[in-house]
């Protein structure tokens, strides 16, 4: 019977009955159709052209590897807190390079060079020793002149730092034996600065993130009465970073007490220092320096001070260092020199 035999109630059913079948198969080639669309376009991007990958599946790759890289680390690339808690060795920075020395077999081998002195100028490095490593660090020559409130002075100072932890360091700080001449004059044994510092991460070149330590000290009324100073608390934040040309940025800020030797009571006051470092030759470096309100630890003087100086690592475990250094504000030394060494054990 054909279509034509039939009433128009029954021709309209019929089209009704027929309408789901329809719409199933339009969704059914929608499907298709788009499935083959994205798959094709995949396949344009992935194919490789006589079995190498194409520009764009390369660059795809290296972009999954960057995330899965970086994926461990948190907002802008800053470490995660369960590897800043960590007492393990900090991980090296995004291009391999590491200011730790380096691992022979599992015995960690000194290197007075990584990380470097911390006397030889005026700020601290965000670095710390290896567990178990120590330096010992001394100027048998520092030579600072008169200011406002200093007399001119002669001290052998020296720094012993120990590694409690991969990032962990404890360090004991004094200006050693001290004479001084003029205004507020003192002579004797200059106070111990109980010290520590820790890393709390290394250098994130790819998102220019500085290696940042944090370091807390307090100076005690430990020397000769003449040249206690109270007892002195101090906090600084310090950051290292790698510029262009080998240039190395190391400065830090924080609140210190104030090292006047006429004053015998607490007083904070804010500081900086900064150093820029280059290698002219293989383990000789030059710098040049300078503070604001005094070095990072408790020396001698205040105001503002500028100089330049050199360090040497003669090998693996000795390196020697000095600077020559001049007052610009009234309040500071008109002069400080330094020559001293360090030895890693």
């Amino acid at each position: 019977m054909n279509s034509e035999a039939l009433g128009p109630i029954a021709q309209a059913s019929r089209t009704r009955d027929c309408w789901p079948q329809r719409r199933a198969w339009l969704r059914l080639h929608l499907v298709v159709l788009v499935s083959v669309a994205i798959t094709g376009a995949a396949g344009c991007r992935s194919i490789p052209v006589d079995g190498r990958p194409t520009v764009e599946s390369q660059e795809e790759a290296d972009s999954s590897s960057e995330t899965s890289e970086d994926g461990a680390r948190g907002l802008f690339g800053l470490p995660p807190l369960r590897e800043l808690l960590s007492d393990e060795a900090p991980p090296p920075d995004d291009d391999g390079s590491a200011e730790f020395p380096a691992k022979q077999g599992d015995v960690v081998q000194p290197d007075i060079r990584s990380p470097g002195p911390d006397i030889a100028n005026f700020p601290n490095s965000a670095f710390t020793l290896p567990q178990g490593r120590l330096y010992i660090e001394t100027s048998p020559l520092f030579l600072s002149g008169p200011s406002q409130g200093s007399a001119k002075t002669y001290n052998a100072e020296f720094l012993i730092r120990l590694g409690l932890t991969d990032r962990v360091e404890l360090r004991l700080f004094g200006n050693g034996p001290t004479f001084e001449r003029g205004q507020y004059a003192g002579n004797g044994f200059a106070p111990l600065a109980w010290d520590i510092k820790t890393n709390l991460w290394q250098e994130n070149r790819k998102y220019h993130i500085p290696a940042v330590g944090f370091e807390v000290f307090v100076l005690t009324p430990s020397g000769s009465k003449s040249l206690n100073q109270g007892t002195q608390p101090s906090v600084n934040l310090l950051f290292d970073h790698t510029l262009p040309y080998g240039f190395q940025l190391e400065w830090n800020v924080g609140m210190v007490g104030d090292p006047s030797p006429n004053n015998n009571f607490s007083s904070i006051e804010p500081a900086a220092a900064w150093a820029l470092q280059r290698e002219v030759f293989k383990d000789f470096d030059v710098f040049i320096q300078g503070y604001y309100n005094g070095p990072t630890l408790p020396r001698f003087g205040d105001g503002v001070e500028l100089g330049a100086g050199a360090v040497w690592a003669l090998n693996r475990r000795i390196a020697i260092y000095g600077s020559y250094n001049g007052g610009v504000s009234k309040d500071a030394p008109t002069t400080i020199s330094q020559l001293g060494c360090a030895v890693a054990f």
